[in-house]
């Protein structure tokens, strides 16, 4: 992967120090070039949607792009990166145009797409990278697909206007073997998802919550999807040690609220047959955002503590 990271760290180094701001930056992967606003070899988009690309379904995680060989597989590796300071942008949405397949960013910003996952990458189709993301105006880029080979294409999305913050809490779950009741494996702890702002009383947002497949045999939660105001929104998150060995076990619970620019992280914990654990209660800190106007109400109210019975308090 070495011709791959050099030209990445180019891109990457030449983007964050000119704090590339305009509305839509994209690159040509055949020449290198960056481009900005109406070049010829960009996508002059507006707005918190794209449009074009995908198969439908729902998008999965990338894989890991440090495994994809230079030769023998022919594919598009890259980042998507904040425009103002290079940093990784994660869980953007990643389609094509014609459609072949879509993915997510992993937590670097990095993404794949290659024949083997997606058969219709075929050599000589030339075809547009699409990425959407909550908070950022989306951008694209343009690929001729050479056989057997892996393209670098790196984009760069620009923040939208910020209206409201996002509350998480609590910021982290820890538990032991002390904190689950005699002859029970799970252990159910609320979480609050709440939208706090001078509009956020008048603003309904939808929100996705998400867990790493590696964590999701142990750590699940009652409502993944829905939508969120300024009130807490509720939801129970269990824990489940049953077949776990003993040992101490790390996970990440997601939260993506529409329009809101980054991620929530709700950090678990876990450590099996050593009898410790203290649930935190920490709030997390909030991230700016956008959202259409909608008919939640009620005013901002403290997150609610944790419990250790099973199922959700009613949604405010």
């Amino acid at each position: 992967m070495k011709t791959i990271t050099t030209w990445l760290k180019t891109v990457v180094v030449g983007a964050a120090a000119a704090s590339l701001g305009a509305a839509s930056i994209g690159c040509n992967v055949n020449t290198g070039e960056q481009c900005v606003g109406t070049a010829a070899n960009c996508s002059k988009t507006t707005g918190d949607a794209g449009t074009g690309g995908g198969t439908g379904g729902e998008a999965k995680e990338s894989k890991d792009p440090s495994k994809v060989p230079d030769t023998g597989i022919t594919a598009v590796t890259g980042k998507v990166l904040n425009s103002l300071n290079g940093e990784p942008i994660a869980l953007a949405v990643v389609t094509t145009d014609p459609p072949t397949g879509q993915v997510l960013t992993n937590t670097q910003g990095q993404y794949v797409l290659d024949a083997t996952d997606f058969p219709g990458m075929k050599e000589g189709l030339s075809m547009r990278i699409n990425v959407t993301r909550s908070g950022y105006l989306p951008n694209s880029a343009n690929v001729t697909l050479t056989k057997n080979k892996v393209s670098a294409a790196d984009i760069l999305m620009e923040k939208s206007a910020n209206d409201f913050n996002v509350k998480v809490s609590p910021s982290l779950i820890d538990l032991g073997d002390k904190d689950f009741k005699a002859g029970s494996t799970t252990v159910t702890k609320d979480i609050t998802i709440q939208l706090d702002g001078t509009k956020a009383a008048a603003d309904t947002a939808a929100y996705t919550i998400s867990i790493p497949s590696e964590d999701k045999d142990w750590i699940s939660v009652d409502k993944p999807t829905g939508t969120v105001t300024g009130s807490p929104k509720f939801i129970s998150a269990t824990i489940n040690k049953a077949g776990l060995a003993a040992g101490s076990y790390s996970g990440t619970i997601r939260v993506v609220v529409d329009g809101a620019s980054g991620i929530e992280e709700i950090q678990v914990k876990l450590t099996v047959g050593g009898g410790g654990g203290t649930t935190g209660t920490t709030d997390a800190g909030g991230t700016t955002g956008t959202t259409d106007a909608g008919g939640g109400t009620g005013a901002d109210t403290s997150s609610s503590g944790s419990t250790d019975d099973a199922g959700a308090a009613p949604d405010a």
